[in-house]
């Protein structure tokens, strides 16, 4: 006796959505920082540098490391957060004294 395949076929309808907001950034002006996690001043890594007394190299390594936060501007330049460059020129300060 020859048996019959039996098939189904199923459909599912998968709905999503997608929420982009854009803000424009300033030098110098607040922006919400995603590694501090708060409402900060950001500056570009001469000013950055310049403001903490340190250098740009320094900089761009903590940005590297995730230890600062930053905003890329659609020309490729990067806005520095301010606290997070003050925390981490603090910590590399305590690191070399001991």
């Amino acid at each position: 006796m020859k048996r019959k395949k039996l098939s189904r076929t199923l459909e599912v309808t998968v709905e999503s959505s997608e929420r982009i907001t854009v803000h424009r950034i300033e030098p110098g002006g607040p922006a919400w920082c995603l590694v501090c996690g708060g409402s900060e001043h950001f500056e570009s890594a001469y000013e950055a540098a310049r403001t903490l007394g340190s250098n740009q190299r320094e900089i761009f390594r903590g940005v590297e490391t995730g230890d600062i936060g930053f905003v890329e501007l659609p020309e490729g330049s990067i806005l520095i957060c301010l606290r997070c460059a003050a925390t981490a020129a603090h910590r590399t300060k305590n690191t070399e004294e001991t």
